[in-house]
């Protein structure tokens, strides 16, 4: 039998506080929810977020705390078509040679990741 669930992505957002850091952190995830509807999929990215929400001791005895705060998008995902967009995003910047450079090495990692795992699989 055929499941009627359909696919959603979900942005979840965390809030890390650390006891010896100062400077608002915050985690924003995108996350496939399998579900029925749009409210089902909410409530399944509610869930996964609160059973996130977690306490850590570092090294240094500092505490860390990764703190769930909401779900604050969720797009049903139709998977159905080659080339699908999934996330979009457009960066403003005045230092359009900072972004460059910041693109230009995430690129170099992903091949160098991409390398490793040829050479791990030959």
């Amino acid at each position: 039998m055929k499941s009627s669930n359909n696919w959603y992505i979900a942005k979840l957002v965390f809030e890390i506080k650390s006891s010896d850091h100062h400077t608002a952190q915050f985690d924003e995830q995108w996350r496939m929810i399998e579900a029925s509807s749009l409210a089902n999929a909410k409530i399944i990215a509610d869930a996964l977020g609160a059973e996130e929400t977690q306490y850590i001791h570092q090294y240094n005895g500092a505490k860390l705390k990764w703190e769930y705060l909401a779900v604050v998008d969720l797009y049903l995902f139709d998977n159905s078509t080659h080339g699908s967009q999934v996330y979009s995003r457009t960066e403003v910047t005045d230092r359009a040679d900072l972004y460059q450079q910041s693109v230009s090495s995430l690129a170099e990692n992903l091949e160098a990741r991409i390398s490793k795992e040829k050479s791990i699989l030959a």
